[in-house]
């Protein structure tokens, strides 16, 4: 079956982070797609699970060091290995000197790997982040042929919009629409789609491309149990209405959501950006949620990080994971073979709703 924290230290994943979710009702929705359908990126098929890549090259939040690249190299083919066609990138994944370093790392393992026919079916997805000094669409087009070299690709299989300019510089987002048609006519990019947009700049941004002769086949949002901003702003219902894949980025929340993190004896305290962020209090206020994740877990003999990714599934969405090694990703992967029931995720969104507590998001989401 084919369907189509606070603010902090500047910048966070490529943006300012802000609040995501409202205070109020929780909205129902359970529109999970059949276990093994495949969403369509032009020719490309892929499965329910992606695998994120923010981790590699960011020192900053993620202490990435090179010397881990080896175990980097193993998750990438494990992915494949388990039935993994999306991997997650962007152009500003990686700090500093090295930026752009997730991408150049796909473009490595996928020369490298033994799956080489796997990865040459793979939709890498990368981001384009909207630098100020994108102020033309030639500039554009070069960002996009920069990405190109580092993912060792003729073109990219989905070149996405990584946050719209709304809410700074509104005029810069008629230049990356432009530009990423261009980009899309030239042959750079097989297909397009955007981030972090929310459902009156979609409209937008979807209309103009379409008059260029572009379709948007995907949005991505950040969404879990305790982010749900997406769904509560109907986002989600329209990409449904206008055939849009839906991406879920962050399910775990963060890695609130993994089960590895809590006050208890035996759990993980969090550390640097995440302490700095959530602090104790977060682990307090979600322990009742964890509590339930914890229970379907062991009922279904999942991992608590699997039923988190699983929620999201349920909300018709392909997700994204992030993971350290080979081990946590195929555990994080094997979401895709099974589904909450329609009564377990009325019971987790219940909880949630109690939570006094909710995840950040990026402020550049626009309404």
């Amino acid at each position: 079956m084919e369907l189509s924290s606070q603010r902090l230290l500047g910048f966070v994943h490529g943006a300012h982070l802000g609040s995501c979710q409202r205070k109020g009702a929780i909205q129902m929705r359970y529109a999970p797609l059949p276990v093994g359908a495949k969403y369509s990126f032009g020719d490309r098929k892929v499965g329910a699970v992606g695998l994120g890549t923010w981790s590699w090259g960011n020192r900053l939040l993620w202490d990435y060091d090179e010397k881990n690249d080896p175990v980097i190299a193993e998750l990438f083919d494990e992915a494949l290995r388990c039935g993994v066609g999306l991997f997650d990138t962007g152009n500003s994944y990686g700090t500093g000197k090295i930026e752009g370093r997730a991408e150049k790392l796909l473009g490595d393992f996928s020369e490298q790997t033994l799956y080489s026919t796997l990865a040459d079916r793979a939709v890498f997805a990368t981001k384009i982040a909207p630098y100020p000094w994108i102020l033309t669409r030639q500039s554009f087009v070069q960002e996009c042929r920069k990405s190109c070299k580092r993912l060792a690709r003729t073109k990219i299989p989905l070149a996405q919009l990584h946050w719209s300019t709304a809410n700074y510089f509104p005029w810069q987002d008629k230049i990356l629409w432009d530009g990423i048609c261009d980009a899309f006519e030239l042959g750079l990019i097989e297909t397009v789609g955007l981030s972090n947009y929310g459902p009156k700049r979609l409209e937008q941004a979807s209309s103009y491309l379409s008059s260029r002769g572009v379709q948007v086949v995907s949005c991505q949002v950040q969404l879990s149990l305790l982010c749900r901003g997406a769904l509560e702003s109907g986002l989600l219902d329209l990409c449904d209405s206008k055939g849009i894949n839906v991406i879920g980025y962050s399910p775990m929340a963060l890695g609130l959501l993994s089960g590895k993190y809590g006050l208890a004896e035996g759990k993980k305290r969090l550390t640097g950006f995440r302490a700095n962020v959530f602090g104790d209090r977060s682990l307090r206020e979600i322990q009742p949620l964890l509590s339930l994740l914890g229970e379907i877990s062991s009922t279904r003999g999942k991992t608590i990080s699997e039923t988190a990714i699983n929620w999201t599934l349920c909300q018709g969405c392909l997700v994204i994971a992030g993971a350290k090694n080979a081990e946590q990703g195929r555990s994080n992967f094997s979401a895709m073979n099974w589904r909450l029931s329609e009564a377990e995720v009325v019971e987790l969104e219940a909880e949630a709703k109690k939570c006094n507590f909710s995840v950040v998001q990026n402020i550049f989401q626009t309404s």
